[in-house]
């Protein structure tokens, strides 16, 4: 599903903090006249929403800072668990925009503030992905991939409206092409135009979205998930964050969105197929500490967030999601297995190794996760 129909519609896959039906509609972007700072940017590995206009283009922009938090984590969770679906995306570890992404009476502000041409303009990099490796960084503009003129590449999505057809067109081309391996790039910079070679980790989990308005939340739809500003500032710490996205990355991984005879959100806030709502919950729940066991954030590092949540939720919260009581219990009992399983693992993997004369080495963070723990969906 595109990223700019994912965030306009009503998903029941939420994390669920604030999720009265009456603010489902805040959920997408927020009127034209209501932006004062610059819209949400697309990456190549997670295309945003669609822009609204902007007033001025602040130095060192909220949103810009946002979407690298989210893509970092993302980057984390997706490349570290790469294994657990069909078809993994590729991610580069870029976050990036284009000319398209604005409405038409900001682009000339946009280009001048970013020296953004034609091509498709570097935000930001995660460290130690891809696009750091290869040398890229934020101010950078990509003109060419293996021959490909981007200057020319999908300007027909290019409307008066901001939109992100021509990233979503982007995205498409780089999962294809690296894929088969690494990508020649032709990039523009101040010095000049220079080539950088860059490669892709799959990763598994979605897309993911910065949304500017709405209340505390998270979503997903089975490709895609969004995080909203309000949830970005309820959290305290990464390893919260972490949690938060590798829930929804989980909804996506079990396959949530296509079990069949899905009962409407809205009707469970009278019980109607509430029940197997919370099934899903308790299994994302259990699900994120498995996929968070394979990176270095702590999912027991989330208890302190749950606790939060207590004053926030609603009446209908209860018949859809497992209390906070029973949240705290699933991360708890799930990491204390994991840390259990791999020292067990360590003492016979140590054992063997002294009897062979071998030396002795740690086994690493997510050794014998997931298949192992009753419960805990099998690799997908």
């Amino acid at each position: 599903m595109r990223l700019s129909h994912f965030l306009q519609v009503n998903l029941r896959t939420k994390f669920g903090l604030l999720i009265a039906a009456s603010q489902i509609a805040t959920l997408a972007p927020a009127p034209a006249q209501a932006a004062t700072e610059p819209p949400l940017l697309a990456t190549v590995t997670a295309p945003t929403p669609s822009p609204a206009p902007m007033v001025a283009v602040p130095a060192q922009p909220k949103w810009l800072a946002r979407q690298l938090q989210i893509e970092k984590v993302a980057y984390a969770i997706g490349t570290a668990n790469a294994d657990r679906c069909d078809r993994p995306i590729m991610a580069t570890g870029l976050v990036m925009h284009d000319i398209g992404s604005y409405n038409a009476d900001t682009r000339a502000t946009i280009a001048q503030r970013f020296g953004l041409g034609m091509g498709f303009g570097i935000l930001g990099v995660v460290p130690g992905s891809g696009a750091d490796h290869a040398g890229l960084h934020a101010g950078d503009e990509i003109v060419g991939v293996d021959g490909v003129d981007l200057q020319k590449f999908g300007t027909d999505a290019i409307t008066a409206l901001g939109q992100h057809d021509r990233m979503t067109r982007l995205t498409g081309l780089f999962d294809t092409k690296l894929r088969q391996g690494s990508v020649q790039l032709q990039v523009r910079s101040a010095d000049g135009v220079r080539n950088a070679t860059l490669a892709g980790l799959p990763a598994c989990g979605g897309r993911t979205a910065y949304v500017a308005n709405g209340p505390i939340n998270a979503w997903s739809d089975g490709d895609n998930i969004a995080v909203t500003e309000a949830m970005l500032e309820f959290v305290h710490n990464d390893d919260e964050l972490a949690f938060v996205m590798a829930h929804e990355f989980a909804h996506n991984l079990l396959h949530h969105d296509m079990q069949p005879n899905r009962i409407p959100t809205w009707l469970s806030m009278f019980g109607i197929g509430s029940a197997g709502i919370k099934r899903d919950e308790v299994a994302a729940d259990e699900y994120a500490v498995d996929l968070l066991d394979r990176t270095h954030y702590n999912a027991r590092g989330a208890i302190p967030m749950v606790r939060r949540t207590a004053p926030l939720v609603f009446l209908d919260f209860g018949m859809t999601h497992p209390g906070v009581g029973r949240r705290i219990d699933i991360i708890e009992t799930r990491t204390a297995y994991f840390a259990n399983q791999r020292r067990a693992f360590d003492a016979l993997f140590d054992l063997t190794r002294l009897a062979s004369g071998s030396p002795l080495q740690a086994i690493p963070q997510g050794f014998g996760s997931s298949a192992l723990l009753p419960g805990v969906a099998p690799t997908l």
